[in-house]
């Protein structure tokens, strides 16, 4: 709207060559609603001399489009980096973490020789240093299982073993009477088999857990070979559908940070107010359905969730979900289908706003 455009102030000769994404960051901060045509409407020319043809051309572009994006975050107060991500023309944002808050890892033993691994690597390479392990171990964990979890929670005062005598109905379960137990206001579920590598991970995804209508945020996961697990989610009548699955390293300039409608719950961190506030995992779901159900209840209550796949973690298993089906359970899975029809069958058959509809497959 011509009205809205004439409440806003002049650009400045700084952001020269990023003018237009300027204009959209001070649109969005006053307009009430932004909406994406998911079409091709026109062709991007390539003019010699063009950051079309050749992005180094006009660096000086790169620079303004750093400028716009530092002072919007500065109009919208706050406190962030702003740095070149590895594509031409994106940029990669690290949020100053609020207050030093505990973070807690909520994460299940199931047997794996994994799990020592991520667990160490969680308290001892992660900088931030407001942080616990809660490990649940049920009954179903052989004697000698149970001697080396007990050797590990006695390891570290910052590791805490939770051990119900009677065995889990399910994982949500399991996750529930870990986040009971957490007595962090970030909660990080994850799965057993990851490693993190980059001591700043943890603080870069905490800082955007903290911003404001964030619901959940998950790393990248990349498999030794290179290979993602995935980079959020979309959905269809079959339920969640992993993106970029098994795609390699030299797709990642591809991808930025985004908005989903789902995550999957290979290494998942959400506010644990939010978690209350909506309930916590539903334990109907026998398998892995149980975390796709969470994330359409932040959608539904208004919450954002974000893939970062600029911040990573190693990834040693089968990714949770694989072709909209639990890899570890396809009994559960079809179960867990029915339920999911059930209760959002609706969203499951309309069009999710944060996928292009010509990218599924027909």
């Amino acid at each position: 709207r011509a009205s809205l455009l004439h409440t806003l102030p002049l650009q400045g000769s700084e952001f020269d060559g990023a003018q237009d994404h300027n204009l959209t960051l001070m649109v969005a901060e006053v307009g009430r609603r932004m909406h994406h045509v998911p079409e091709a409407l026109y062709l991007w020319r390539k003019a010699p001399g063009s950051t079309a043809g050749n992005p180094e051309s006009k660096r000086y572009a790169a620079e303004a489009g750093k400028r716009a994006v530092r002072a919007h975050l500065q109009r919208l107060g706050v406190k962030a980096q702003v740095g070149d991500d590895i594509s031409p023309f994106t940029y990669r944002v690290v949020y100053e973490v609020a207050g030093n808050p505990l973070v807690s890892l909520v994460t299940v033993a199931d047997g794996r020789d994994s799990l020592e691994r991520w667990v160490r690597s969680f308290l001892q390479i992660s900088a931030h240093d407001a942080k616990e392990a809660i490990i649940v171990a049920d009954g179903r964990r052989s004697p000698a299982e149970m001697a080396c979890l007990e050797r590990l929670a006695a390891s570290d005062a910052r590791i805490r073993l939770i051990c119900p005598a009677e065995p889990f109905e399910s994982s949500a379960a399991a996750w529930n009477r870990g986040a009971a137990e957490a007595a962090g206001s970030y909660l990080l579920f994850a799965d057993n088999a990851l490693e993190a590598v980059d001591p700043a991970w943890l603080g870069e995804l905490l800082g955007i857990c903290q911003q404001k209508g964030v619901g959940a945020v998950a790393p990248l996961a990349v498999h030794p070979d290179g290979s993602f697990c995935d980079a959020g989610m979309t959905v269809s009548e079959e339920g969640p559908v992993p993106i970029n699955h098994g795609l390699s390293k030299g797709f990642r300039r591809w991808l930025c940070r985004r908005n989903w409608q789902a995550l999957s719950g290979t290494c998942l961190m959400t506010p644990a107010e939010v978690l209350r506030k909506v309930g916590g995992f539903d334990e109907g779901f026998v398998g892995a359905g149980f975390v796709f159900d969470y994330c359409l209840k932040l959608c539904e209550a208004g919450y954002r969730l974000v893939s970062a796949p600029d911040i990573e973690v190693l990834h040693y298993a089968l990714p949770l979900f694989q072709d909209g089906a639990a890899v570890q359970d396809r009994t559960a899975a079809i179960a867990d289908r029915g339920l999911m029809l059930t209760r959002w069958g609706k969203v499951l058959g309309a069009r999710d706003p944060f996928y292009n509809d010509r990218l599924f497959r027909r």
